[in-house]
């Protein structure tokens, strides 16, 4: 009898191989066949099949793909793909996840009908099926829109934007970059220690673009006359960072027509009273950022066309020595002498005793002094928080330079008085509010005093009457300040706040001052009033 371990097997090797071949091959074509996806990425290792790619103009690229980037990639992404399903590519969301495709490119009624996609986006929220599951911010109405007309024009990545006709108004969505102090300091850190020099020497001069920016604001028509050749030169290290020069009203010459030529990221200049400039203005043609251009002198014909040709634009001053300019808009300087009015009557009537007269004014000026506050966000230029609330180290330097007999021009509030403003807002806005709490223990119950209890409503009010001791004293310190600008600096600010108009030497040449809508500041005293009636009420 033969041993049985000299038996030969069955199979052969190479049967063996040719079925375990075989094996394999039907395995893998049946996982293929049952999970697309995973067949998708055999085809491509194999090399038989090419990725998707969507066009760039594309209705897929410009309006499809951020509804999904927006809503879907945060499950169906690179990090993270439930059912193996991944929205953050063309080529991905046409392969489809686990269970096959979910957009069926078709006619225009069964493909919206059978995309799975589709279906799972429009669900309920609280379907456990939709898409984006519950708790995450749905698709819109216009979003869910845009999805469908793609699917039905058979879900292309090549179909042209412009082609998809009814799809809803495209509004990009608002972001807001976010602010990365050490790009910053590294951007600046070739010319932050000299332009805080420069900034000492030359008090609310030179600004930066932005606090994430490394570009400079340059605005010495602030110094006038003694800003001369001398002083410009002092900017030529920043020359490459200096994006808004105005020269206006100062003693610059054409000795500093090379420096000029030497700012290359200058988008605006202004030179507006400003004589003798001929070599200067030529040196205009080599500024090849410039943008727009301010003079009331002519310029050369040859940089007058090279300037139009890259569609500098340019503005015309007309000299006038005797001229004023609107600085200040109605609401705001209705605002300053109502409040004066409403401090007034709220002190004599809480000091007569006429209580129902002291709340209505009290009101009346909280309604005001909300208003200011939004009209601080929205309202016109010299309006705006952002034109006159300085940080305390430019306040101080403004004071400082001042103190040495530096003019500097503002068409607004300088930084001291914008300083000031603040501090009245804010107790003026402590004394309104405190006095919704306060009570006299016999006649005088404030409307909101019964939200506290009857110690704390008593304690309230006698921060209300000390809060009005710090009124006093800001008030003080604010018509001391503005007869001082009268009678020493010979800078009348009590007219510009009655006619709204300054006279053209006090205001800086560089400012453009934009004026909101008389009925925008109607809206909103309605709201603040209405907000007003609707605690106190």
């Amino acid at each position: 009898m033969e041993d049985s371990k000299d038996k030969p097997g069955r199979l052969s090797a190479l049967s063996y191989l040719a079925a375990v071949l075989v094996i394999t091959v039907a395995g893998v074509g049946l996982a293929m066949y049952l999970r697309p996806s995973f067949g998708h990425t055999v085809l491509r290792l194999a090399g038989l099949e090419k990725p998707l790619r969507a066009a760039s103009g594309s209705f897929y690229t410009i309006r499809v793909q951020p509804i999904f980037a927006r809503h879907c990639v945060g499950c169906h992404g690179e990090r993270m793909a439930k059912a193996q399903l991944r929205l953050d590519s063309f080529d991905a969301a046409m392969r489809g996840g686990k269970h096959g495709s979910v957009v069926m490119a078709g006619n225009a009624q069964s493909s919206v009908k059978d995309s799975e996609l589709y279906f799972r986006i429009t669900l309920p929220a609280d379907d456990d099926r939709a898409m984006p599951p519950s708790g995450k911010e749905p698709l819109t109405k216009d979003e869910l829109k845009v999805v469908r007309l793609w699917i039905e024009h058979g879900a292309p990545g090549t179909l042209p934007a412009s082609a998809v006709k009814g799809a809803p108004r495209l509004v990009a969505p608002i972001t807001i970059p976010q602010f990365d102090p050490e790009a910053v300091r590294r951007s600046r850190a070739g010319h932050d220690k000299l332009v805080l020099v420069l900034q000492e020497k030359f008090p609310g001069m030179i600004t930066y673009e932005s606090r994430d920016s490394d570009k400079l604001e340059v605005n010495a028509a602030l110094y006038g006359r003694r800003f001369g050749d001398a002083e410009f030169k002092t900017l030529e290290p920043l020359a490459g960072v200096i994006i808004r020069l105005d020269l206006s009203g100062t003693a610059v010459t054409d000795g500093s027509a090379s420096l000029l030529s030497k700012m290359q990221s200058l988008r605006q200049l202004r030179l507006l009273d400003v004589d003798g400039l001929t070599g200067t203005l030529q040196a205009l043609a080599s500024l090849k950022s410039l943008k727009s251009v301010a003079i009331d002198g002519p310029i050369p014909g040859e940089t007058l066309a090279t300037l139009r040709s890259r569609r500098v634009t340019l503005y015309r001053g007309l000299r006038n020595e005797n001229t004023y300019v609107l600085v200040w808009d109605i609401p705001t300087r209705l605002f300053h002498w109502i409040v004066v009015v409403l401090v007034f009557v709220s002190w004599l009537s809480a000091d007569q005793g006429y209580m129902q007269v002291h709340l209505w004014s009290g009101l009346s000026l909280l309604a005001l002094l909300l208003f200011r506050l939004i009209w601080g966000l929205f309202g016109s230029t010299t309006s705006r928080f952002s034109s006159f609330v300085r940080p305390l180290p430019q306040v101080i330097r403004y004071l400082k330079g001042m103190a040495g007999g530096n003019k500097l021009l503002y068409a607004g509030h300088n930084p001291a008085g914008g300083l000031m403003v603040i501090a009245l807002l804010g107790v003026l806005l402590a004394q309104a509010v405190t006095g919704l709490f306060a009570t006299d223990g016999v006649r005088f119950t404030a409307p909101l005093s019964f939200w506290i209890t009857e110690e704390a409503s008593v304690e309230v009010t006698n921060w209300h009457g000390m809060i009005f001791n710090i009124i006093l004293l800001l008030v003080w310190f604010h018509v001391v300040a503005v007869c001082f600008y009268l009678w020493v600096k010979g800078d009348n600010l009590i007219r510009p706040m009655l006619t709204g108009r300054k006279h053209r030497a006090h205001v800086p040449e560089s400012l453009e001052i934009v004026f909101a809508h008389p009925v925008i500041a109607l809206g909103v005293l309605f709201c603040t009033v209405a907000l007003v009636a609707f605690v106190a009420f």
